[in-house]
């Protein structure tokens, strides 16, 4: 193959005319242009190749001889190609004779290292700075430069393409190559483009695997008294499951121990008594309001209205001891009444000393059948009589049966 040197040097020596010269833009290989254009006076014939994510791409056309001058701004070089290289893969080639330019940066290394025998490799170091042009020099001097030893690197085979990296749904695989066949050595160029290619795959949907709802709410307990169970449920809809994956693992409702009041013939279950914490006045018809309790089994009892109200249907005792105060304007006396619902069931009452000012004490104690959700409490049947002594004072009761 002629040396392009030669060419280059005889464009120089004889001049630039009009030419014409191959025409093409981003095209991927330099022998697939068809198509031509005429240069004016003062313009060369040029091809220039760059690497792009989607491979080398080449661009021919007309140039201004001005552009095919080397743009090192140091030491001369070969007259018509740049060394300027924006990529490691960029090449810029000017000739000068009519469709020259599709053999432009298609250099290969010679087989054997032997310098061009029609190019003198001397004379044009001196002057041109060839083997300061390597990817020049190696094709037309590479033993004069000392370029015997350059390896260009080139691309191994693609590897197989991978699996695809998901094992249902869309997803990607990939293959990769190596700069191995042969590996650069000794300043030579590393080959250019992409290492690795990936590309997407799709494979059968994914099955949805169920998940479990939040729990319910408890549900009511299964007995009315004493001991049941209740339960709380959940759905397998968080998501539900589909196309084939798996339905929740686990129960789909839980029981637990309830406990109420207990059933009748249990009357241990159901009892109270409370005390006064502050000593108090009460006037006529007023509920004393034992506020301090100290058992209360069954919840029966109010604090805060002096009421019990019957957990269940039963028979009951009932009792209270109240210590007083009464001045000479009751007449030294003090009644109470023990009430079921509206309705007195039950006056005691006691007075002091004749004549003086006093205290005295007022107990007891009565059995009441009540029907569940009735309602027993202390009234006083006189105004101004002061209950004093709390720890002496109080009200209680119990569920017989």
């Amino acid at each position: 193959m002629r040396s392009i040197f030669a060419i280059i040097l005889l464009g120089l020596i004889h001049g630039t005319g009009a030419l014409e010269c191959y025409n093409c833009q981003n095209i991927e290989t330099p022998s697939a242009c068809n198509q031509s254009q005429l240069c004016t006076v003062g313009q060369s014939c040029f091809l220039e190749a760059t690497d792009t994510a989607h491979g080398v791409l080449y661009q021919m056309g007309c140039l201004s001889n001005a552009m095919c001058t080397i743009q090192d701004t140091n030491a001369p070089g070969i007259v018509g190609r740049s060394i300027i290289q924006r990529q490691q893969t960029s090449c810029h080639e000017c000739c000068s004779k009519s469709m020259c330019n599709d053999q432009l940066c298609a250099h290969s290394k010679p087989t054997a290292c032997v310098d061009a025998e029609t190019f003198d490799c001397a004379q044009a170091n001196t002057l041109f700075s060839i083997c300061k042009d390597v990817q020049h020099a190696k094709v037309a001097c590479p033993r004069f430069c000392g370029l015997c030893n350059l390896v260009d690197g080139n691309w191994a085979a693609w590897s197989h393409w991978s699996p695809c990296d998901v094992t249902c749904g869309n997803g990607s695989n990939t293959r990769t190559r190596t700069c191995t066949d042969p590996a650069p050595a000794n300043g030579g160029l590393n080959c250019t483009g992409a290492d690795k290619q990936n590309r997407d795959c799709m494979l059968d949907k994914c099955p949805v695997h169920g998940g479990w709802s939040d729990w319910s709410s408890w549900g009511a307990c299964s007995a009315t008294c004493d001991v049941g169970l209740e339960r709380r449920d959940r759905t397998c809809t968080n998501p539900k499951p589909d196309l084939f994956g798996d339905h929740c693992f686990g129960d789909n409702h839980e029981d637990r121990v309830c406990r109420n009041t207990s059933c009748a013939g249990d009357g241990a279950r159901i009892a109270f008594s409370a005390l006064l914490s502050t000593s108090q006045t009460r006037s006529s018809g007023q509920t004393i309001v034992f506020d301090r309790i100290t058992v209360n089994h069954g919840n029966g009892y109010s604090s805060s209205t002096g009421q019990f109200t019957a957990p269940q249907a039963g028979t009951y005792q009932f009792g209270f001891s109240i210590m007083f105060y009464a001045p000479l304007s009751t007449d030294n006396e003090c009644g109470f009444f023990l009430m079921k619902g509206s309705t007195q069931v039950l006056r005691s009452w006691s007075d002091t000393h004749s004549g003086k000012n006093g205290y005295s004490q007022s107990s007891v104690s009565y059995i009441i059948d009540l029907v569940k959700g009735g309602t027993v409490y202390v009234t006083s049947d006189r105004d101004g009589c002061y209950l004093y002594s709390p720890d002496l004072t109080f009200f209680s009761g119990v569920l017989l049966f």
